[in-house]
């Protein structure tokens, strides 16, 4: 057996590099001991130095033949092979029993006329042959003519009268309507008879009570003097009083008239106009004497109300 010489791995000779610096590597070696299990510890320049060429192949001695193993498991089965040549012809067998009558042939042409025979006699008859299948169905024919229509029938009788059905639930209550136009005019009045005024200051001689709306308003106011003195005389002012918005009013029809004992002893005042309370409110005849000499005003007063539905202003 022949034996060449292998040269040492990588590893090896990494690892007998290490030994020879562990063991002559001086002072530093002497008081420091390490042990290189890899490469990655020695410096790559180092490393590359430390590798050699490549040595020639090995070879190794064949080994003995070692024993025999335990047989495999079934193989699956092959594939089916090529058919074989046509073996070579076999020997005649005997006879077979007789096969059943076969079926009656096609009947032939029609041979010409051969002379008349003798009668013979008359044979068995054939048996009968068997049903033909059935033909397909044929093609849908065309649409016929539309017949005329024919005459209405008579009207039937008329059915009962059916039950009368519940009654249905109440509708939703329809929007409120818009307001319809003003009735009929009413019309207020109040009068106050004998109404001593005194000699000065303001007093409300007449009052109605009116709800909101519109009215023409009118008024007479008789004044007269209570001293038969013939020098007596006496100033006189009135108006009608109208309250608006509750803090603001105006006057209507206002005069002021001069009363003497000599001359004009009773008056009769006119007043007059128009209103448009928006809430209910009172209005009054209000009277206001002055310059009394002697004695004091007397007065009547009469105050009319028409309500009305609008109020026209007119201008001339």
């Amino acid at each position: 057996m022949n034996h060449k010489f292998r040269w040492p791995s990588p590893a090896v000779a990494i690892a007998i590099a290490a030994l020879f610096f562990a063991l002559g590597g001086g002072a530093v070696a002497a008081s420091h001991h390490y042990v290189i299990t890899s490469t990655k510890q020695i410096k790559p320049s180092v490393l590359a130095k430390l590798k050699g060429a490549k040595g020639p192949a090995g070879q190794s001695a064949t080994g003995q033949v070692g024993p025999q193993g335990l047989q495999g498991p079934i193989g699956a089965t092959g594939a089916v092979g090529a058919k074989g040549d046509t073996g070579a012809k076999g020997a005649t067998g005997a006879t077979g029993a007789a096969g059943s009558n076969g079926t009656n042939g096609t009947n032939g042409a029609t041979g010409a006329t051969g002379a008349t025979g003798a009668t013979g006699s008359q044979g068995i008859q054939g048996i009968q042959g068997p049903t033909g299948s059935a033909g397909a169905t044929g093609a849908t024919g065309t649409t016929g003519t539309t017949g005329t229509t024919g005459t209405n029938g008579s009207n039937g009788t008329q059915g009962p009268t059916g039950l009368t059905g519940s009654t249905g639930a109440t509708g939703a209550t329809g929007p409120q309507g818009a307001t319809g136009p003003t009735g009929p005019s009413d019309a207020y009045y109040v009068d106050q008879y004998d109404r001593d005024l005194g000699s000065s200051g303001v007093s409300t001689t007449v009052s109605l009570t009116l709800p909101a709306g519109n009215y023409v308003l009118s008024g007479t106011v008789y004044a007269r003097l209570s001293s038969s003195d013939p020098s007596a005389s006496a100033s006189f002012w009135t108006t009608i009083y109208v309250p608006q918005d509750g803090n603001y009013s105006y006057n209507l029809g206002s005069t002021t008239n001069s009363l003497t004992a000599s001359g004009v002893h009773e008056i009769a005042i006119p007043l007059s106009g128009t209103a448009s309370l928006t809430s209910p409110g009172s209005v009054s005849i209000v009277c206001q004497p002055s310059s009394v000499t002697t004695g004091t005003v007397i007065v009547r007063s009469e105050l009319r109300a028409i309500r009305v539905g609008t109020l026209q202003t007119l201008h001339q």
